[in-house]
């Protein structure tokens, strides 16, 4: 390979033969179009399957908030898919119908997880509150049995005789 050094203002750059610039310019041309092409995002549901594994494990960026988003993002994917489909020819419309009816099953699937996780969630907030308020009653009533011992044994009554 040879190269031919080319001066431009301060900087001294290099220029490949002729015979070597086609593959140089392929090899441009192709990292640019990787670095422009933006990286998919995951689909809604997958995300959403996520956001709601993290709320039942009660992880505190998982919100209701969040998830109703994603669940309205959803919405939207499957609306837009029903719209592709009634556009489309009759021969294209096959398949763009099995993927509506697809996103439609993976809602609710979604839908009826995410219920199970609200009341998972709730369940244990309410064995939480529970289980504080049996430990509260629970040192109340140690605290008035020590009480009553500690005033028994320290006020004992006169012996006296049989009353008349």
């Amino acid at each position: 390979m040879v190269w031919q050094p080319v001066k431009c203002s301060t900087h001294v750059i290099r220029r490949a033969t002729v015979s070597r610039m086609p593959t140089a310019v392929l090899l441009a041309a192709l990292a640019l179009a990787a670095c422009s092409r933006p990286e998919a995002p995951p689909p809604t549901a997958d995300q959403l399957r996520t956001a709601i594994e993290d709320y039942r494990q009660n992880k505190p960026e998982a919100t209701e908030e969040r998830i109703t988003t994603l669940f309205a993002r959803l919405d939207a994917d499957i609306a837009t898919k029903r719209a592709d489909a009634t556009a489309a020819s009759p021969a294209a419309r096959e398949p763009l119908t099995e993927q509506v009816a697809a996103l439609e099953r993976d809602r609710r699937d979604l839908q009826q997880a995410w219920l199970t996780a609200r009341l998972t969630r709730v369940g244990a907030t309410a064995g939480d509150a529970l289980r504080s308020l049996g430990e509260s009653l629970g040192r109340g009533l140690e605290d008035a049995g020590r009480r009553l011992r500690e005033s028994a044994a320290g006020d004992v009554p006169p012996a006296t005789g049989p009353a008349r």
